[in-house]
């Protein structure tokens, strides 16, 4: 992945990823994050494949980084189904 692109994907998720709750489900919040994501880098002149080749399947990296920002939301906040922290 070129420089350019680490960087941008840095910021964008940054920006652009945080803890649910999401509207519809987390894969379609994925999904809908893939193509603002696809977007935005195309109007800087990154494309998919410069991303693909460090992140692998968008979808699955986004899905992956929702999940996670959720997860430690909800530990950060208590929630932890019971288990006590």
């Amino acid at each position: 992945m070129s420089t350019r692109a680490a960087a941008f994907l840095d910021e964008w998720m940054r920006d652009y990823v945080a803890p649910g709750p999401y509207t519809g489900t987390v894969s379609a919040e994925a999904e809908l994050k893939r193509d603002r994501l696809l977007a935005d880098a195309h109007h800087v002149g990154i494309s998919s494949v410069e991303l693909e080749e460090e992140v692998g399947n968008l979808h699955q990296f986004l899905l992956k980084k929702l999940d996670e920002k959720t997860t430690a939301e909800a530990w950060r906040l208590g929630e932890t189904g019971g288990i006590d922290v």
